[in-house]
C-alpha cells in the first residue's frame, strides 16, 4: 500500500506499508520445511517495498498468540522475541528445510538484520514495537531501508 499526504503537514510525503499477521509462537507449521511462511513473506514485502522511491516504509506486524498476553511481557521483550523467531525459522529452513534461497533474498534478509538473533545495539532505531495488554496483540514495525 502507498499513501500519498496531500495535507499541509508531510505534504508530497509517499508512504509504503505492507501488513502482515503473526502468531507468536507459532502453534502450526513449525516444520523447518514450512516455517519461513513469516519471514518469506515478510523478506519479500521488505524488498517490494526498498524499491519504490518513498520518503518513508514499514512491514507492520500485528503479533497475537501467548507472547502478547503474558503479564510481564514488554514491548522490548516482544520485538526481540519477534525478531528471534524469524531468525530462527530462516536459519532452520536454510539448515534443515527443502527451501533454496536466492542471493536477493539472502541480501534482503541481511539488511532486515535477520541473520543475527536480536541485539540492541544493532537494532534500527526506527523499528518499533508497541504492546496492546487489554487486546493480547502487539503491534511491531520494521523500517525499511532504500536497497539499491
Amino acid at each position: 500500500m502507498i499513501l500519498t499526504c496531500k495535507d499541509l503537514v508531510g505534504a508530497g510525503e509517499r508512504i509504503g506499508i505492507e501488513f502482515k499477521v503473526c502468531q507468536l509462537p507459532r502453534m502450526q507449521w513449525n516444520s523447518p520445511k514450512s516455517a519461513t511462511y513469516d519471514v518469506g513473506q515478510i523478506v519479500y514485502d521488505y524488498y517490494d517495498l526498498s524499491k519504490y522511491d518513498l520518503n518513508y516504509a514499514y512491514c507492520i506486524a500485528l503479533v497475537h498468540g501467548a507472547i502478547s498476553s503474558i503479564p510481564e511481557a514488554t514491548a522490548k521483550g516482544v520485538a526481540r522475541s519477534f525478531h528471534n523467531a524469524l531468525f530462527t525459522d530462516f536459519q532452520s529452513a536454510r539448515e534443515w528445510g527443502d527451501m533454496k534461497f536466492s542471493r536477493l533474498e539472502l541480501r534482503t534478509y541481511r539488511d532486515m538484520g535477520l541473520d543475527k538473533p536480536y541485539c540492541e545495539r544493532a537494532a534500527n532505531p526506527n523499528n518499533f514495537c508497541r504492546l496492546y495488554r487489554r487486546e493480547k496483540l502487539a503491534v511491531v514495525g520494521i523500517c525499511v531501508n532504500r536497497l539499491d
